[in-house]
């Protein structure tokens, strides 16, 4: 035995040495693709629900969203640390960075386990250089990473116990609750890992430790169920419990929803799917506990895969974290464990498939790099705005962040359609993800966002993804100063004597291009430079010089040092009044 040992390690030191470099240059570039990979709109939606914790506010029933809180709950401490800064996010997704490495190193850790060393690092490899699965959303700042790690942690501990006991029970059943506390889309993973289990018995019924699986799972369960029955029950305590869970639950569930509306055909191609892995079990049962493990890892993922395209609603690239390590296992179990006599054609396999995908990432980093950034609703709409899953340059974000955080205080609400203000309250409960616009197209949930913006007194907005009707709203009251941002006023009209109709109440001031602020009789009062205008149409008297082009705007923002040249960069869109959410004639 130690002779066999020694053999192995020999081999192992010869043959590894080119994987783990392909594995760490792997790991650097997911590092490097960080700072240049553009900003998703749910990874402000996600910090900014962190923020809302630093602030002391309460998920769901001060403010909306449809995720689990754990994950968010647990990185409020950094961001707090961090504070409100425009570097904010990408401090935040370094942060998330070592979640990506663990995942990818469970991935070498299981292949190890069950085949080899170099199965584990081919595998981790060739998945990690994948860009439309890791280039996207392993380096975004979302609750996906941490859900992805734990599910594959307790995966890890499945296929590595030689023994059903007590305590290896708890653990899993631990892990697997993290997951479910991270994110509700853990139902599926624990369904699909349930339904692959009972694939295994009954075509391999002798091979299993019964009484002990029996003792495990009256363990692993309840333990399981425990972190999300703390969640609910600290709700419960602030008197949350019921709106929790509307906004976790039962948001989330609308009859009709993207795949739902096929569904009887979408639940035949899941049964083919599942009849295939009975029959391939069926030719090949497993021999002993070792190939039990190693059926259930390659199994599992495509279990879950057929069930996720087959029933669920919303399939964005995230849910796909968990299963696409396993994926690239058994890439790498097909290509390189078919025995000696193909090693040079594996190894050549390998190293070609590795390169073409690292030149596809490469290229891939290239085109984000190079790409123009989002237009703003705006830009983007010639009859009516329409919602886009926007992704802008991270430095043109940190940019837009950076002008925000100078012009408003905490004490200012900005509208905007996720969240990506950060560190700024948003003045309607609602926000317009995908499930929420679906639900207010439909009549099944009120949108008072005009009136709660008119209410709050909003100055600041983001125009992007907005519903219509808010965003021909915003285009109309407020200017553009940013490629997405725009501050609450009015082009004024040349001449001495303009009328102008107010929807916002707020203190406005006059000022021209080259910052000199002009003097405004309201109504008929005494001249002033910063005065208060309610809701209503006013007539505004300019003393002194008149003529050429002036804007009337939030009198904060200019307090703050805001440039005001920004102000007439672009001309404001036109409107009528006659047909809201239909753009005039230009």
């Amino acid at each position: 035995m130690p002779l066999q040992h020694l053999r192995s390690s020999c081999r192992f030191w010869r043959e590894a040495p080119l994987a783990w470099l392909a594995f760490c240059l792997m790991l650097a570039l997911r590092l490097y693709a960080v700072w240049h990979m553009p900003v998703d709109s749910d990874e402000p939606q996600h910090l900014h629900v962190v923020w809302e914790w630093t602030q002391g506010r309460l998920p769901y029933r001060d403010f909306f969203d449809n995720h689990m809180p754990l994950f968010q709950w647990l990185c409020a401490p950094l961001l707090g640390w961090i504070g409100p800064r425009p570097e904010a996010l990408l401090l935040m997704r370094l942060a998330q960075w070592p979640l990506t490495a663990a995942t990818l190193l469970l991935t070498v850790h299981l292949g190890r386990r069950l085949w080899s060393v170099r199965t584990g690092l081919y595998g981790a490899t060739l998945i990690g250089l994948l860009p439309h699965y890791y280039l996207g959303a392993s380096i975004e700042f979302r609750p996906d990473n941490a859900w992805a790690l734990a599910w594959l942690a307790a995966l890890a501990l499945v296929v590595s116990a030689r023994d059903w006991h007590a305590r290896r029970a708890a653990a899993i059943g631990l892990l697997a609750g993290l997951a479910l506390a991270i994110s509700a889309k853990s139902t599926l993973l624990i369904g699909s890992a349930c339904l692959t289990l009972v694939l295994l018995i009954l075509t391999a019924p002798r091979a299993w430790p019964w009484r002990r699986m029996v003792v495990a799972m009256a363990v692993g369960l309840p333990v399981m169920l425990l972190p999300a029955a703390l969640v609910f029950g600290y709700f419960a305590r602030h008197g949350a419990a019921g709106v929790a869970w509307y906004c976790i639950v039962q948001h989330n569930v609308v009859p009709g929803l993207g795949n739902w509306n096929g569904l009887i055909v979408r639940a035949a191609i899941f049964t083919v799917a599942l009849c295939a892995a009975i029959v391939l079990l069926l030719r090949r049962p497993p021999a002993d506990a070792e190939a039990l493990r190693r059926r259930f890892l390659l199994l599992w993922p495509w279990i879950y895969l057929a069930a996720l395209y087959s029933f669920w609603p919303l399939i964005p690239r995230e849910h796909l974290l968990p299963a696409m390590p396993l994926v690239g296992l058994a890439f790498a179990v097909l290509s390189a464990e078919r025995g000696d006599t193909l090693r040079f054609c594996r190894r050549v396999a390998i190293t070609s498939v590795a390169i073409a995908l690292f030149g596809w990432e490469i290229s891939a980093l290239a085109n984000h790099a190079a790409r123009r950034p989002s237009q703003s609703c705006a830009a983007q709409c010639d009859h009516r705005p329409r919602m886009v899953r926007q992704r802008i340059q991270l430095s043109a974000y940190q940019d837009e962040l950076k002008t925000l955080l100078q012009i408003t205080t905490p004490a200012d609400t900005v509208i905007d359609a996720k969240g990506e203000s950060i560190f700024r309250q948003r003045p309607t409960w609602l926000v317009f993800e995908g499930i929420t616009r679906y639900r207010i197209r439909r009549g099944l949930l009120p949108d008072d966002t005009v009136a709660q913006i008119v209410a709050h007194g909003t100055p600041v907005a983001i125009d992007a993804n907005l519903m219509p009707a808010d965003a021909w709203f915003v285009i109309r009251h407020y200017l553009p100063i940013g490629q997405r941002l725009r501050l609450l006023g009015q082009r004024l009209p040349a001449g001495s004597q303009v009328t102008v109709d107010i929807a916002v109440p707020a203190d406005y001031a006059a000022v021209r291009a080259d910052g000199r602020r002009l003097w405004l009789r309201v109504d008929d009062g005494p001249a002033q430079q910063r005065f208060h205008l309610s809701a209503g149409p006013h007539r505004l008297a300019i003393v002194g010089e008149a003529g050429g082009v002036s804007a009337l705007v939030w009198a904060d923002a200019l307090d703050r040092g805001l440039d005001p040249a920004r102000l007439f960069r672009s001309a404001p869109l036109a409107m009528t009044d006659a047909a809201p959410g239909r753009p005039a004639s230009r």
